[in-house]
């Protein structure tokens, strides 16, 4: 994939793209960059629109993106799923679980969509629980 960011040593890595103007989100991000390290990199959206002006707007503005380095992408919830494979144990384990448990695909779906519906009154809650 042309877009691919390469990892320190050529490696192409995958791409999350986030909404950088929403404090939840970014917050959120944080915590996953401190989980995967260098073995993902994250941009915020007004940057990952210019690297990937053939994803339309509204896709940036609904979900998370992640491009994967063999080429595609993923939104959403599929895409944080995919984000825990990159992740120390036990966070690959954990998405496999959630996957493998009966409509655990659909319920995290419907849950990521909840969620991002309610961002600005998510970010107030998550304030008070992990004083960012």
């Amino acid at each position: 994939m042309q877009n691919a960011a390469l990892h320190c040593e050529g490696e192409p890595r995958p791409v999350l793209v986030y909404d950088g103007d929403c404090r939840f989100c970014c917050f959120w991000v944080a915590r996953w960059q401190r989980m995967t390290g260098d073995r993902v990199e994250y941009l915020p959206s007004d940057v990952g629109k210019t690297r990937y002006p053939e994803v339309p707007e509204k896709a940036f503005q609904e979900a998370v993106q992640l491009f994967l380095p063999e080429g595609g992408r993923l939104s959403g919830s599929d895409a944080v799923l995919k984000l825990l494979e990159y992740a120390p144990a036990p966070w690959p384990e954990i998405g496999r679980l959630l996957v493998w448990l009966p409509g655990g695909r659909k319920l995290l779906a419907w849950g990521y969509r909840r969620v991002a519906r309610r961002r600005a009154l998510l970010w107030q809650i998550t304030k008070r629980i992990w004083k960012p």
